[in-house]
């Protein structure tokens, strides 16, 4: 990957917040639903777009004001809680990747992440074959 390809992201760790969509799926949270959710802090409303792009874009990512100092900008990515502790291995992954690459994301970060929990991506993305977060976590992933 090209240097250009990467955009940097002061990752925090993991956290619950509400109104995130669904980083796998693009669902939106519904009203009052808090999601295991991971955020960063960019330097510019610009920098925050290309992240959110990186994502999938704002129906899976989200640019926000920091609610301690609304000058700050900073990225969120949330997953559906109802998927188990795996999504926050998942999350894990994500700010494992960006911190050993100096606080830069890519898409090519997140497309490893997501083969790495390849089954948890197709689990997200078929509510059909879920039950419930107790079933997902006794899966083999």
């Amino acid at each position: 990957m090209a240097k250009s390809d990467f955009e940097q992201w002061f990752i925090r760790g993991a956290g619950m917040d509400s109104d995130i969509p669904c980083m796998l799926t693009g669902t939106p949270a519904e009203k009052g639903e808090y999601r295991y959710n991971i955020s960063g802090f960019v330097s510019s409303k610009e920098v925050g777009e290309r992240i959110v792009a990186m994502f999938g874009g704002k129906d899976f990512a989200k640019l926000a004001t920091h609610q301690g100092d609304p000058s700050r900008l900073q990225v969120k990515v949330g997953i559906s809680s109802e998927l188990g502790k795996e999504s926050l291995n998942f999350l894990g992954r994500i700010t494992k990747l960006v911190k050993a690459s100096d606080n830069q994301i890519s898409e090519g970060l997140i497309n490893l992440a997501k083969n790495e929990f390849s089954g948890l991506v197709q689990y997200a993305k078929e509510p059909s074959a879920r039950t419930t977060a107790a079933h997902f976590d006794t899966l083999n992933m």
